[in-house]
């Protein structure tokens, strides 16, 4: 059997990191005799790959391009004898009524369906729905995302598979919990854009700052938000408290330096970065929202509250800066639940039993 993913998001994000870790895993094990990609060039999701070059191809980004890509798609199908085709996110997703009948189909949804707002709410929902038919089997990121579906009516249960996002935990190994100093330093590492709660975290941050000096905020990441966030920084003469590192390669680095992770998002999905922090036994901090209830315990591995609720966030960064033991507690019960549920090896284990259903 051969497999060929699709993607069209134009950066490295979370839901590459997915297809990634997918490709490489599926290539590793030898399911299928081949695996293909189809996704416009980016050189940080390219470079990381392990197949072959030849069976990487190059494809246009955005929406307008959609009849040129399910042409070159149906070649790439063609000439190659395709069996699967597995499409990565919404984007992705709207090619499936162009795509060959001759082929199996599987989606994954990362986002939720309330992502966006107005006229491209309402336009998203009905070509994804519409798109959805032409589909074999629809992977969702949690529960959340599934009951979401559902509710809207996009397609029957059988239809839907939930299969938890993973990432290597070999590799995000657990940090020995020591007090190297008496800085105590927090992070967030997203996408800087509007909907991650940068500003909640930084105005949460200069609340607590005022009276404690011995704390650090690093924000990882780039963005639209990233020249905004650097002036508000300036602004509020936080510079020697508050650094916006940009894109980094170092994240296992820079977790092992973290005592707290927050990530205090509108909307998300299910986030690699919580995953990530939780494998390196960093407590967390983040929003009520989508799959985060399901990768969070409350009171356990962390604490979730509301988007925008910046007494509540300020008042649990405290609660985590000054109680030690909670501080421990957390971080081994992040580490177990990670090993336990969010390992690479079940995502790709699911991921393979899901596509046996069709």
């Amino acid at each position: 059997m051969k497999i060929l993913f699709i993607n069209l998001t134009p950066f490295y994000g979370g839901g590459e990191v997915y297809l990634k870790e997918l490709i490489n895993n599926f290539f590793r094990r030898k399911d299928f005799q081949n695996v293909y990609l189809a996704s416009p060039k980016v050189d940080e999701f390219f470079n990381n790959l392990i197949i072959p070059k030849k069976n990487i191809f190059d494809i246009c980004n955005g929406y307008s391009r959609f009849k040129r890509n399910s042409r070159d798609i149906n070649e790439i199908i063609e000439n190659n004898n395709i069996d699967y085709v597995f499409l990565n996110g919404n984007r992705s997703i709207y090619l499936a009524p162009l795509i060959s009948k001759k082929v199996k189909k599987i989606c994954t949804r990362h986002m939720l369906l309330n992502s966006n707002s107005g006229l491209k709410k309402i336009a998203s929902k009905f070509i994804g729905k519409m798109a959805t038919k032409y589909i074999d089997k629809v992977i969702v990121i949690s529960n959340y995302h599934k009951n979401e579906l559902l509710e809207n009516d996009f397609c029957n249960e059988e239809k839907i598979e939930v299969v938890y996002n993973g990432i290597n935990t070999n590799h995000f190994t657990p940090k020995p919990f020591n007090i190297e100093d008496n800085i105590t330093r927090i992070t967030q590492i997203s996408r800087l854009e509007p909907h991650k709660g940068h500003l909640d975290l930084i105005s949460a941050f200069e609340r607590v700052y005022m009276d404690n000096k011995n704390i650090r905020l690093l924000i990882v990441g780039t963005g639209s938000q990233e020249k905004k966030l650097k002036r508000i920084v300036r602004d509020r003469n936080l510079e020697e408290s508050i650094s916006i590192l940009g894109f980094r390669k170092d994240i296992k680095a820079i977790l092992n330096k973290t005592d707290i992770f927050v990530l205090p998002s509108y909307d998300e999905g299910f986030p690699l970065s919580i995953l990530e922090a939780m494998s390196m036994g960093v407590p967390i901090i983040s929003t009520n929202i989508a799959g985060i209830p399901e990768m969070i315990e409350e009171n356990k591995s962390g604490f979730l509250i509301k988007p925008g609720d910046i007494n509540n966030l300020k008042a649990k960064i405290e609660l985590l800066i000054n109680d030690l033991k909670l501080r421990k507690q957390m971080a081994d019960c992040c580490m177990n639940k990670s090993r336990q549920l969010f390992d690479v090896s079940n995502m790709v284990s699911n991921t393979l039993e899901a596509l046996k259903r069709i």
